[in-house]
């Protein structure tokens, strides 16, 4: 299946349910959806390693796990997302597994993944995301592969609404406040550098995207052999 023809599933699903966000989907985030991952889809067409299990970390509408289910047919496929925007038509068809998991408080799914996606979510973390990104790189199997994406800083501008460095972000917790739903704050390549190294994970390709807000950087990512 083409990215078109899986946002014309996607859509199908949302539309069959009545669901709140159809007309959203069709109309804002489907057109540019793919100025936030293009790179992502032709990084997953060259892969030369199996993928018998993928994990989709923020899925949003689901766009990208069924282009993965339908371009590699792993067996396990699992979603983990606190805000359920995909429809439960795509879920069933694709036989997903979907988890209500806030991945910064809680545990990840047991067992390891060959791949996972992590797409324009970094940036709505409201803890220090190192914590959540060791949590991902203690989920990929041996030749696993992380797929991440999020707005650059340098494109997007800086939120300074809630701290004033990434630095100053606070590890999570259970009795930590309710979670706010938005962008915390806007990365550097510089300061993700800096993240990947000190959360264990090694870049394999780095580019850039463009959507209509702006940049955005796009990394495929393994563990560190330190850390396997």
């Amino acid at each position: 299946m083409t990215i078109p023809e899986c946002q014309a599933e996607v859509l199908a699903g949302l539309k069959s349910e009545n669901h709140p966000s159809a007309g959203w989907y069709e109309t804002r985030y489907a057109p540019a959806e793919q100025g936030y991952w293009a790179p992502l889809v032709h990084w997953a067409d060259s892969l030369l390693l199996s993928i018998d299990s993928v994990l989709d970390v923020g899925a949003a509408y689901g766009t990208l796990i069924v282009y993965v289910v339908s371009r590699f047919e792993p067996k396990r496929r699992v979603i983990v997302d606190a805000y359920r925007n995909l429809s439960k038509s795509i879920a069933e068809r694709y036989h997903l597994d979907y988890l209500d998991i806030d991945v910064e408080r809680d545990d990840l799914p047991g067992g390891k993944f060959d791949l996972v996606l992590f797409t324009e979510v970094l940036e709505h973390l409201n803890f220090s995301p190192i914590p959540t990104l060791r949590k991902i790189r203690d989920a990929l199997s041996d030749s696993g592969v992380l797929m991440l994406t999020t707005p650059d800083a340098q494109s997007w501008g800086r939120r300074y609404v809630h701290y004033d460095s990434w630095e100053e972000m606070p590890i999570a917790s259970r009795e930590s406040p309710p979670r706010i739903d938005g962008h915390i704050w806007h990365y550097s390549e510089e300061e993700l550098a800096k993240i990947f190294e000190l959360s264990g994970l090694s870049v394999l390709k780095f580019e850039r995207s463009t959507s209509v807000g702006g940049k955005h950087l796009c990394y495929l990512l393994t563990r560190k052999p330190e850390a396997q």
